[in-house]
């Protein structure tokens, strides 16, 4: 069924492959009043209508200048003289739907709400004591309001934390049942709801910063109240921003699927269609330099040169400068007591700053992209977009990279050092991506850092790039691969890997930390080439000066990324982690979805265990007939339609390739 719009009995009727979303109006504003997917009907209709005069416009278009088509529709609505604009999008091949708020009276959040909240500080659920499910109080700001055909469905949140530079542990989920005592009220990005009758489930994803670093914040995004479910936090800014034509709300995407592994599914293809995986853009393998905690001490055209080669031999496709190539300096690449560093204000500072470092490269990027270029090797740059007064300068850091890019053939900019303080600044930023996209267009990568400050974060970047997730150092202390492992694991359940820029370090650097001493899971326990296949799923980070690996390690991981390389497309399809959390006791893996006939799967061996293991598969996806090791210390065979695999050592890893017939 191709997407599709029209008025039906005084509704807005929203068709697309399979799934069916009537809109109309009733006293909380704009009303589902009936949702249908898969034949499972989520909402019936509440009765208490409004009169309502709709008109809509449709175009075929590109979600943004990355992503897959849809059908937009812009729904006019008139009610009681008043005008409402609402905006839905319909991808075309996948079952979804999206829609936000665009205008809308200046009156229209004065709405009355809870007066009865027991809140979290910790940003944690947010729940009334006293259930009021038969009223008509709920959440100010609605963005929708559903009246539900069962009340005893399951909710489930889940919650991402990024500024990854103070928190390890990153995904965190909380369940709920409906229940008439209870009204539940939570601040989310991603809710699922569960039909325990049948195994039908449905995920909202708002997409929008986390709540904690959302400019325009709302008490709750999401109440369920027995069976009345409410929307809420449209997320407009409160004032015009003038250099912005538009300043639309949020958008809340409805995602339908079957319990279980095929929610995985669902939210890997819907991130796909938003940013569909590109061969020679998407998921190279990048070094950076910083990983050795070196900062920018070393950065020079001679070093840079070393890296270049090194890279060439091991396979590594883009060698990325981080802070330091440039003139100016941060707080982190100050030379001497008198220099102050800055992450903002670069263009009042110095209209200069991102002129490259006279004294670490004076000739500039140049020789370095000759060079570059006759190793089969790109480069990247560290960047940071200038969060001074709202971003008032974005268009110039549009034009910043833009130049860079096309003079130096850039790959790859990592963006970092933002700071959200405000919705304007927000919607620039947002402004800033879409434009330096258009500029661009598909040939340059932009790796988003969520490691610190007030950014974007997981579910409000979803057309950019990988997301850079963690800082960790073995000079610190910091760095564990079972945790990078656990850590990309947990959140690749709802987060397709490749949106992660995953690291591994350098484990046989001198200067380990005393935290690592006796530990049966320090970096030195384990084999250099075992650690780079932890994040193999994901985009991979050599977080490491490479030119300082050994040459023995230097020749281990040529052999795995050359290997590696051959079965890349297939972490482009949906990827299932699988096994147990990793926790360097537990056996882990992931495993791809076929495309025609051919996947992939990582296993990972723990600590104490004898060394075998059947990797588990999805229930929904067909059974294995083939095997064969790409990569590892390891041995594989099919067992009753699934790999049981066997990894010669502890802390091993064993890459295969595996066929459907």
């Amino acid at each position: 069924m191709t997407a599709s719009v029209r008025l039906d009995n005084g509704d807005l009727l929203l068709e697309n492959d399979g799934l069916s979303h009537r809109v109309g109006w009733s006293d909380v504003g704009l009303t589902t009043v009936g949702f249908t997917a898969d034949d499972h009907a989520w909402v019936r209709d509440p009765g208490r209508r409004i009169e309502v005069e709709w008109r809509f416009e449709q175009a075929e278009v590109r979600y943004a200048p990355v992503s897959g088509t849809a059908l937009r529709v812009d729904a006019y609505a008139t009610v009681n003289g008043a005008s409402w604009q609402h905006r839905f999008w319909l991808p075309h091949g996948i079952p979804v739907i999206g829609y936000q708020l665009v205008t809308a009276p200046s009156s229209s959040t004065e709405t009355a709400h809870h007066a009865s909240r027991d809140s979290a500080p910790d940003g944690g659920p947010e729940i009334i004591r006293a259930g009021t499910a038969d009223t008509a109080a709920g959440l100010a700001d609605r963005l929708d309001a559903w009246q539900l055909t069962s009340q005893h469905l399951e909710l489930s949140r889940v919650r991402l934390l990024a500024v990854t530079d103070r928190t390890d542990n990153l995904v965190h989920v909380d369940s709920y049942h409906a229940s008439r005592k209870e009204d539940i009220e939570l601040a989310a990005n991603l809710v699922t709801l569960t039909d325990p009758a049948d195994g039908a489930a449905l995920t909202l994803v708002k997409e929008a910063p986390a709540p904690e670093h959302r400019p325009v914040g709302c008490e709750a995004d999401v109440g369920l109240y027995g069976d009345r479910l409410e929307l809420a936090g449209n997320g407009r800014p409160d004032r015009p921003v003038d250099d912005l034509a538009e300043t639309a709300g949020y958008v809340t995407w409805l995602i339908p699927h079957r319990a279980g592994a095929e929610q995985t599914t669902a939210l890997h293809r819907w991130q796909q269609w938003l940013r569909p995986y590109q061969p020679g853009r998407d998921a190279l393998v990048l070094s950076n330099t910083w990983g050795d905690f070196n900062r920018h001490l070393r950065m020079s055209q001679d070093f840079i040169e070393r890296e270049i080669d090194a890279a060439a031999r091991i396979g590594i496709e883009v060698v990325q400068l981080d802070d330091g190539w440039q003139r100016g300096a941060s707080p982190m690449t100050t030379t001497g007591e008198d220099e102050v560093g800055i992450y903002q204000g670069f263009w009042d500072s110095d209209d200069q700053f991102w002129a490259f470092h006279a004294e670490r490269f004076p000739d500039g990027l140049a020789p370095l992209v000759q060079r570059a270029k006759a190793a089969g090797v790109r480069l990247g740059l560290w960047y940071a977009p200038d969060s001074a007064s709202e971003f008032a300068n974005w268009q110039r850091d549009v034009d910043t990279i833009a130049r860079l890019w096309a003079d130096h053939e850039l790959a790859d900019v990592k963006l970092d050092a933002v700071s959200l303080t405000s919705a304007a600044s927000e919607r620039r930023l947002v402004a800033f991506y879409e434009a330096l996209q258009e500029r661009v267009g598909d040939q340059l990568l932009l790796d988003t850092d969520v490691t610190a400050g007030v950014r974007l974060g997981y579910w409000g970047t979803l057309t950019t790039g990988p997301l850079f997730v963690e800082n960790r150092y073995v000079a610190r202390g910091s760095y564990w691969p079972h945790h990078t492992l656990r850590n990309l694991w947990q959140l690749a359940h709802v987060v397709h890997p490749q949106r992660l820029r995953m690291e591994f370090a350098n484990v046989s650097l001198p200067r380990q930390h005393e935290w690592y001493a006796d530990d049966p899971l320090a970096p030195g326990r384990w084999r250099q080439v075992d650690v780079a296949a932890t994040v193999l799923a994901a985009s991979p980070l050599a977080w490491l000066e490479v030119s300082e690996l050994p040459i023995e390690d230097q020749q281990a991981l040529a052999e795995l990324l050359e290997a590696w390389r051959e079965l890349r497309e297939c972490f482009a399809a949906p990827v299932h982690p699988v096994g147990a959390a990793p926790n360097g006791w537990t056996w882990a893996g992931f495993v791809t979805e076929p495309v025609s006939g051919k996947s992939a799967q990582l296993a990972y061996r723990p600590l104490g265990d004898q060394g075998t293991w059947q990797i588990p598969l999805p229930g929904h996806l067909p059974p294995v007939t083939g095997v064969e090791v790409a990569h590892g210390d390891a041995t594989a065979t099919v067992v009753d339609g699934a790999v049981e695999v066997s990894i010669g050592h502890p802390l091993g890893h064993a890459l295969l390739h595996v066929r459907h017939d």
